[in-house]
């Protein structure tokens, strides 16, 4: 099951020296629905995650996204894999 934006905004609350959910990769493999969050400066790291669950794991959707730090929402779609 994918996060909801009040579970992506406790995580961005929960810490203060920088944003904790910058972005979130979504992906969807078979009956299986994940949403994986990454930190600032960490873009690099969630576009290789999502390849990796397009391209290696056979993922069927894989879509990344920019979190909105003032309610957790998925805002600025980066786009679909």
């Amino acid at each position: 099951m994918f996060a909801s934006s009040s579970d992506r905004l406790e995580l961005v609350q929960s810490v203060t020296d920088f944003n904790a959910c910058e972005f979130a990769v979504r992906f969807r493999k078979g009956e299986r629905e994940s949403e994986l969050h990454f930190s600032e400066g960490e873009f690099e790291a969630a576009f290789d995650t999502a390849h990796a669950w397009k391209h290696v794991h056979g993922a069927e959707y894989v879509e990344m996204f920019r979190v909105d730090p003032k309610d957790g929402s998925l805002g600025g779609g980066i786009g679909a894999l």
